[in-house]
């Protein structure tokens, strides 16, 4: 296995992560033991790093991959995310806090490694510019109930941020709802 310092903390994950998302249903919708053996495998594997989400199976994979890691005894990289919604801009600390506790309950764990802020809040409509794949140029369709903007291309929908440059990259990924 590949590793990669994260920024310059010393930290190394692997370059391959464990994705505890829902659209892939293991963490959500897979037995304890289908877990906990997938998960033992990606650890003999050098795995390092495993990505969570409280809007992962509304919480459900969190605390499935606590149990496994629990059963396992593996301390892995865990990192997982909060979003700041419209409704969350009166408090955005209190929310920070109150979502991380919220996670730490159903990993059952003291910490994590990473916590990552899974969309800024907007109070403006941003200007998107930029393309995507071969020159497919995103267009605005308003904001959402998640503070975000929403882009169409001409082959997939994306929530997040477009940015201008040489290579026309995307900031953004796949929207879910």
């Amino acid at each position: 296995m590949n590793f990669r310092e994260v920024g310059s903390t010393g930290i190394l994950v692997s370059e391959i992560g464990f994705g505890c998302g829902g659209n892939a249903g293991l963490m959500v919708r897979g037995s304890p033991q289908q877990q906990r053996e997938v998960i033992q495998r990606a650890l003999e594997l050098g795995i390092n790093y495993f990505d969570q989400a409280p809007d992962y199976g509304d919480g459900l994979s969190e605390t499935n991959l606590g149990r496994a890691l629990k059963d396992l005894g593996a301390h892995p990289y865990i990192t997982t995310k909060v979003e700041v919604r419209a409704d969350n801009l009166g408090d955005i600390a209190g929310h920070i806090v109150d979502s991380m506790d919220q996670s730490l309950d159903r990993l059952g764990m003291d910490h994590v490694d990473f916590l990552q802020l899974h969309n800024g809040p907007v109070m403006e409509p941003p200007e998107p510019s930029g393309c995507l794949n071969d020159g497919v140029h995103l267009t605005w369709q308003g904001g959402s109930a998640r503070s975000t903007p929403e882009y169409t291309g001409a082959r997939s929908r994306f929530r997040g941020s477009a940015t201008s440059s040489p290579t026309c990259k995307l900031s953004a990924s796949r929207a879910t709802r």
